[in-house]
């Protein structure tokens, strides 16, 4: 499986509910730098929560020239228009509710040839006001085994 075709995987996945139907209420495409510079970061403008996708390295696995490990980022960027504590709780919630979706849709479950996704860590990278309202983005990385040979 090519590194492409596992990313558009990931990306397909995360676009479903669990029951496979499309979930509307979140944008999820690949990453090229739209967070670089987080205050200055432009959220859709239906404010559904955005996850990006990054390829981020290949380690080869040793004792195993056929296979090696590859690494991604899910960034989940949400923003909040309201500074209002009790609207900002409620957000934070949905929050949660996401990064317990990308857990469901992704830890330990296969795409084609790869070898089950592992979810190494998750953590808040950015929480502070952004041009468009108060922005929490956090990071999530995964990384799985793919045959080289058909990378």
């Amino acid at each position: 499986m090519s590194i492409g075709r596992f990313e558009d995987a990931v990306i397909n996945a995360l676009k479903t509910n669990s029951d496979n139907t499309p979930n509307k209420d979140i944008h999820v495409k690949k990453y090229f730098g739209e967070l670089s510079q987080p205050k200055s970061y432009i959220h859709p403008q239906d404010g559904n929560p955005n996850l990006l996708i990054d390829y981020i390295k290949e380690d080869p696995i040793k004792n195993s020239p056929s296979r090696s490990e590859h690494t991604f980022n899910i960034y989940m960027a949400h923003l909040s228009f309201s500074g209002n504590e009790k609207t900002r709780t409620l957000k934070h919630k949905d929050i949660y509710s996401l990064l317990n979706h990308i857990d469901n849709k992704l830890s330990f479950n296969s795409f084609e040839n790869s070898e089950p996704i592992k979810i190494s860590k998750t953590e808040k990278i950015f929480d502070n006001l952004s041009q468009q309202g108060y922005l929490t983005v956090y990071q999530k990385r995964i990384t799985c085994v793919l045959s080289t040979n058909t990378i």
